[in-house]
């Protein structure tokens, strides 16, 4: 994919547009509000996120959040909320996580720009188990992938905290880059999936883009 212009500089110019960010995924279903402020979605954009949080997200991402509630295997960690054990189990069983060591997910501890990341390289089909990356060079092969430019990376990875704002540009990073060894967008994997369709993504495209200057 084309990652953002370097029309923005900090990473106040990031927050400030994701609220359009989080209103694209909103209609394509690929994000939900966490409440509702004047009848509108709240996305408690300002506040970091947990890491049972993030990968809900991350599922939600794959379009695959129905099918992870109604997993039956095996949870593998001993500390994950009763809410979130079923998407825990999936996702361990579809590679996305591995937890902490131990049966731990640390479901409550707050997400890092690189775990995050991690999980988004995991979806398009990058593992560390086959050689793809190493978990400490995460953010590195995020770059040389085309998920994040050095620029953007460098940005966010130097920000205090990594808030549910800077999830949306990464998320949005994810479904215009192409899964491992293919020219096929993890957007496009959606449409053949029917998880959306070809009119919402090409909607959602030119949303995105006037956003963001490709």
């Amino acid at each position: 994919m084309t990652t953002p212009s370097t029309m923005f500089t900090t990473i106040s110019d990031y927050r400030r547009i994701a609220p359009d960010l989080a209103d694209a995924l909103f209609e394509i279903r690929l994000l939900v509000g966490t409440g509702t402020v004047s009848s509108a979605p709240s996305f408690e954009l300002e506040r970091p996120l947990n890491r049972m949080e993030a990968l809900t997200l991350v599922v939600r991402l794959m379009g695959l959040e129905a099918r992870a509630n109604a997993f039956s295997g095996t949870n593998p960690f001993s500390d994950t909320p009763e809410w979130g054990r079923h998407i825990a189990a999936f996702a361990y069983s579809e590679g996305i996580t591995s937890g902490i060591g131990g049966r731990e997910f640390a479901p409550h501890r707050l997400v890092t720009y690189q775990e995050f990341t991690a999980f988004l390289l995991r979806i398009l089909g990058y593992s560390e188990t086959h050689g793809d990356f190493l978990f400490d060079n995460t953010l590195n092969k995020a770059t040389e992938v085309g998920l994040y430019s050095t620029h953007q990376m460098n940005i966010v990875s130097n920000s205090a905290q990594f808030l549910r704002a800077d999830t949306t540009l990464s998320m949005v990073n994810a479904l215009l880059t192409s899964s491992k060894d293919t020219n096929t967008r993890l957007i496009d994997v959606l449409v053949v999936s029917n998880v959306i369709s070809r009119g919402e993504a090409d909607r959602f495209i030119a949303d995105v883009g006037r956003v963001i200057q490709f």
